[in-house]
């Protein structure tokens, strides 16, 4: 009589553990949601204040990371009144972002776009000058070229303006800086100079041009992947798990892609970050069984962990702003989450 009293209070207590683990499971994610909205917030008022002062924040980024917030937003809300008041107060950014971008442009590319595109406008005219008079507005001329070229190399490698720009700039430096030269020999090396920055450029363009179409490629299999899945058809596992080999082996490409554009700094850090995130997610769903997903999962966790202190100590260094510490913490916030979500108990 015993034994069986003693079974059924072993039992109970399994069971009320059992409860336990999953409430504690639910209230980690909860917390985890919680400091990911939380941080977003955050990156999205800093990206406010850098788009709004012209900073290399393209508004695509902007977008996104305003997306990502009203997604979180959402996930948090649970009645009909919240969720109408986030989506109004998203309508209302989204119409003052495109307000301060169309100023902007008025305000500052006009010049740029002028300068680099009409170089034959800022020839110096030499009639009534001495000699001195015209070497000084020459040199200025040169010195407004560079800082055109400079500007539109630094919005051509966040992604904010387009290649044409950039060579246009450039073509009117070298024009200038050809006038400018005393002697043939100068001349000469300036040809050199500008030729090897140019094969450089060229490579960058098509490494940069790569990136994209394969960016494109895993953005396809996404959507195949999810087709496939959803379906969940017997017939095409096959074609599934091929789909999802081939996103692994894209993202994989265009990660090591990204890191060597990113070294050279030719792609921004959240470019890199971004890849490196779809990465392990796409790693995680190929995974055979729930054991591997884990696996997976962990090692991200641990990798995305030492970017977060990787960014922070360039923060520090003056390299990056607390912007990319937000993103890393976002990526890592993300993988922690579905770890989460797959060491949960199988009902």
């Amino acid at each position: 009589m015993t034994r069986p009293i003693i079974a059924a209070l072993l039992l109970a207590l399994i069971a009320g553990r059992g409860v336990a683990g999953e409430e504690d499971l639910a209230t980690q994610v909860k917390t985890l949601k919680k400091e990911r909205l939380e941080t977003l917030t955050e990156l999205v008022k800093i990206y406010t204040l850098q788009y709004e002062v012209g900073y290399v924040v393209t508004g695509e980024t902007f977008a996104e990371a305003d997306a990502a917030l009203v997604n979180a937003q959402l996930d948090a809300a649970h009645k009909p009144d919240a969720i109408a008041a986030i989506l109004a107060e998203a309508a209302g950014r989204q119409f003052a972002g495109m307000t301060t971008a169309a100023t902007r442009n008025q305000a500052n590319d006009v010049f740029w776009w002028s300068l680099a595109s009409s170089p034959t406008s800022f020839r110096v005219n030499g009639e009534g000058k001495n000699e001195y008079e015209i070497k000084a507005l020459r040199e200025k001329q040169v010195a407004e070229l560079a800082e055109s070229v400079e500007k539109f190399t630094k919005r051509y490698k966040a992604g904010t303006a387009p290649l044409d720009a950039l060579v246009k700039a450039r073509a009117a430096l070298l024009d200038a800086q050809l006038e400018t030269a005393v002697s043939q020999r100068a001349r000469a090396a300036i040809l050199r100079i500008h030729a090897r920055n140019d094969a450089f450029l060229l490579r960058m363009a098509e490494q940069k041009q790569k990136a994209a179409a394969l960016a494109s490629r895993a953005l396809f299999l996404n959507a195949k992947v999810r087709v496939l899945r959803d379906a969940e058809a017997k017939d095409q596992v096959a074609e599934l798990k091929a789909a999802r080999k081939e996103r692994v082996e894209t993202l994989t490409e265009l990660v090591k892609l990204d890191a060597g554009l990113w070294s050279v700094g030719w792609t921004t850090l959240a470019t890199l970050t971004q890849a490196k995130a779809d990465l392990a997610n796409a790693r995680a769903d190929a995974a055979d069984t729930r054991e591997a997903k884990i696996q997976v999962l962990t090692e991200a966790v641990k990798q995305q962990a030492e970017q977060v202190r990787v960014a922070e100590v360039r923060v520090q260094a003056g390299f990056d702003t607390k912007a990319d510490i937000d993103r890393e913490r976002l990526h890592l916030l993300d993988l922690k989450i579905r770890l989460l979500k797959e060491r949960a108990p199988q009902k």
